[in-house]
């Protein structure tokens, strides 16, 4: 029985079912069992969750609605290049870098990450410059993230994509107002595997289309090119090669789980340090089953449209479109596979959005208002509802924001811009104050403020000024479309495969702005990296800061063959080390 847009009414019951469990959850866990009378408890949990619901929810906060419909575009047509290299740069800033800030900032039972930045550089200023970086980066891709499922929610139902952004955006503030940290990770956890589920879905049905199988479309995939796994050119204007997606992504990922506030905020929910880091090795084994389910997706479809391809014939309008389509002409035929596709795509959605206003909300508060005289002493309750309030306003410019994008095309591209952008210098102020004892408050916030300058300037003068420039997709085929394909393709011939490509012999300031967007990140980090060393060194024959305590920066020590190694649990923080402030 057809419903609305071809959905059934089976299709309906499980996209309900999406939505009703949050709510459930939201009621249970942040109203019934009281998870929300304290600001500890909302934003933090109470510092007791268990290692896995937090390893989902590290997982999904950043693989939204972008994953799900992105990577199969991406795969469709430039090939396996970017997702693949970025699961390998992923893997290695997973593997180190968080592993060096996990025990500091559990030891020092944080509520906001950058409180490390004014203990450690004996400056607010500085910790509100880094707690800025994170508010402004999350926006922007909070915006993407809720707009990404819109699109399909839109072309399946014929609704407006105006009114699901504004539908999704009040959901999300929902569940994350009145649902506190707790049951922000375990809606995480269960959209987690709605997204597995919905993967699954869609290359289970699309193999089926061939009758050889995955050996088919494997086959298909290669000999058309789309599995890429690397490509050595130097040119930093080609927007993808190996080296620039690698260490563009290296320093976002290492940024997101070492520095920002979403990930390292459940890091300290967890009861131990241990818990913390195994809470860490799960996440990092399901975004490889995550991403690789979206390779496999996108493999699939190419390999069920790669003679009738329906961008060229104008059947989508946009790359990021071709899951929605494929999920449409072959998923909603079997009764309940097309509602858990878009439950798929909005449960990713939903997941990052709640993790990032609840961040939001925790950075604002714990950075710039409850420092203020009027708000020492407010009750708990009064801070709570202040934070949830804090919330709802984030999810409000979100959605606004959300509404924008909706003109542009290329959201995985939008998605990595937006968060890599500013990634770089907040990566370099905790490095260099971590490893590096004499860098000080002046170089640090030279740093940063220059490092986003310089990335905002390259990001918004490409935007502005190469607007059109963009790389051809791989070869695509219409010899197997149907006659009454081709008649309307003849008939709407401004539809085209190949997007418009320019010259890449650049000179003086065009040369910068037509750089890859993944390299925003590395350049922000070299630049701010450059000048915290460099102004920190200037500065001290003139300004000598009282050292920071021992338990915030690396200790150098050179031990001789016979001296045991030092204990893997350092000892606990002395008063004067977790009260440090500037006198």
């Amino acid at each position: 029985m057809e419903v609305l847009g071809g959905l059934g009414v089976v299709d309906w019951v499980i996209f309900g079912l999406v939505l009703v469990v949050p709510l459930f959850l939201t009621v249970f866990l942040g109203v019934w069992k009281g998870g929300t009378q304290t600001n500890s408890a909302y934003l933090l949990g109470n510092r007791n969750l268990s290692f896995f619901p937090v390893a989902l929810s590290l997982a999904v906060s950043y693989l939204s609605a972008v994953t799900i419909s992105g990577v199969p575009g991406e795969v469709y047509y430039y090939g396996t290049l970017f997702p693949w290299t970025y699961l390998l740069a992923v893997s290695f800033a997973l593997i180190t870098l968080p592993n060096i800030f996990i025990p500091v900032f559990h030891k020092m039972h944080l509520t906001s990450v950058y409180e490390y930045l004014e203990l450690r550089y004996s400056s607010r200023l500085v910790r509100r410059l880094g707690s800025l970086t994170f508010i402004v980066t999350i926006i922007l891709y909070l915006g993407v993230a809720l707009y990404a499922p819109c699109i399909s929610l839109s072309l399946m139902t014929g609704g407006p994509v105006w009114a699901f952004i504004i539908g999704s955006g009040l959901f999300s503030v929902l569940v994350t107002a009145f649902g506190g940290l707790r049951t922000v990770v375990w809606t995480d956890a269960w959209q987690a595997g709605i997204m597995i589920a919905g993967l699954i879905g869609m290359i289970v049905l699309g193999l089926r289309t061939d009758p050889d199988g995955f050996s088919g479309a494997w086959f298909n995939s290669v000999s058309r090119g789309r599995i890429q796994l690397a490509d050595w050119s130097t040119d930093p204007t080609q927007r993808t090669s190996t080296l620039s997606i690698f260490f563009g992504q290296l320093i976002q990922w290492g940024t997101i789980f070492s520095c920002h506030q979403t990930q390292v905020q459940r890091f300290c929910s967890t009861k131990s340090i241990s818990t913390a880091r195994w809470s860490l090795a799960v996440n990092l084994l399901v975004i490889w089953i995550i991403n690789l389910g979206a390779i496999l997706a996108g493999l699939v479809i190419f390999n069920t449209f790669r003679d009738c391809d329906p961008l060229t014939t104008g059947q989508i309008q946009k790359t990021d479109s071709i899951a929605t389509y494929f999920v449409q002409k072959f998923l909603i035929p079997v009764h309940g596979l097309g509602g858990l596709f878009l439950g798929a795509l909005v449960s990713g959605a939903l997941s990052s959005v709640s993790s990032g206003l609840n961040s939001l909300a925790s950075v604002l508060w714990e950075d710039f208002l409850s420092q203020s005289n009027w708000a020492i002493n407010l009750t708990e309750a009064k801070k709570v509802a202040i934070t949830r309030c804090l919330a709802s306003g984030f999810g409000l410019i979100s959605t606004g924001l959300a509404l924008g994008f909706s003109r542009l095309d290329g959201i995985l591209k939008v998605a990595a811009t937006s968060i890599g952008m500013l990634s770089g210098p907040l990566l370099s102020i905790f490095l260099l104050g971590y490893f590096l004892p004499f860098t000080n408050k002046i170089g640090a916030s030279v740093g940063i403020v220059v490092g986003n300058g310089v990335t905002i300037w390259v990001a918004v003068g490409a935007l502005f000024l190469t607007k059109g420039i963009r790389r051809p997709v791989l070869e695509t085929s219409i010899e197997g479309c149907d006659q009454d394909v081709f008649l309307q393709l003849h008939t709407n011939s401004s539809s085209s495969l190949v997007e418009s490509v320019t010259s890449n012999e650049f000179s003086g300031v065009d040369y910068l702005y037509n750089i890859s967007p993944f390299l925003y990140p590395v350049l922000g980090f070299i630049v701010s990296l450059v000048l915290i060393i460099f102004f920190s060194l200037l500065s001290l024959p003139c300004w000598k800061p009282r050292p920071p305590p021992s338990h915030l920066v690396y200790t150098y020590r050179r031990r001789g063959r016979d001296t045991p190694p030092p204990p893997l649990e350092t000892a606990q923080w002395e008063d004067q080390d977790s009260h440090y402030r500037v006198e």
